[in-house]
């Protein structure tokens, strides 16, 4: 009786073992069709490279990491561009942020700080606050190629009076940025 049993468990858990690696595969299978749909589409017309990422995104989160590496190398984006890639995605996507990242370095490592700044700003809220006219970070939809992800928009745009003596960071670096602050303790 007992070695019944045991044999019933082993089955038991052999058979849903079995049925989770299969349902793994076919997740990996149709994010692989998405990713070579994506693919074609970025080959066919490089211009429209974040709206294809944000709608195959917006519609398959749980495929993002493939959309995005998929998208990067058919577009053969430049490090600008990756950043945009991965903020469009991290947009449609916040949840698999950690994903799209790795697979954004995977596909593009010499675009790492692009990558991380466009991770930041999705972790930040995104475009919470309405994109590009709302005063919040860059929405890359807005005007793709115009801005890449983490760059001010108004100090070179002509369009906005703050240049570079509007920026707190003490006049040097990039108008507009305003690192984080270092915390000190003064109670030492």
């Amino acid at each position: 009786m007992k070695t019944t049993i045991k044999y019933l468990i082993m089955t038991t858990v052999f058979g849903m073992v079995t049925a989770n690696a299969q349902s793994a595969s076919r997740e990996d299978d149709k994010c692989n069709e998405i990713a070579e749909s994506v693919k074609a589409q970025v080959e066919e017309d490089k211009s429209e490279t974040l709206e294809i990422v944000n709608k195959a995104v917006s519609e398959n989160k749980e495929c993002a990491a493939t959309i995005v590496a998929a998208a990067i190398q058919a577009s053969n984006a430049s490090n600008a561009l990756v950043g945009q890639i991965v903020q469009t995605a991290g947009n449609a996507a916040p949840g698999q942020i950690n994903n799209i990242v790795s697979a954004a370095t995977g596909a593009a490592p010499l675009a790492a700080a692009q990558i991380n700044t466009a991770a930041q700003t999705v972790q930040q809220g995104g475009n919470a606050a309405g994109g590009s006219g709302g005063g919040g970070a860059p929405n890359p939809l807005d005007a793709p190629g115009a801005t890449p992800a983490g760059q001010a928009t108004g100090a070179n745009d002509g369009g906005s009076s703050q240049g570079s003596a509007g920026n707190s960071s003490g006049g040097q670096g990039n108008p507009g940025v305003n690192p984080t602050p270092a915390v000190t303790n003064v109670n030492q």
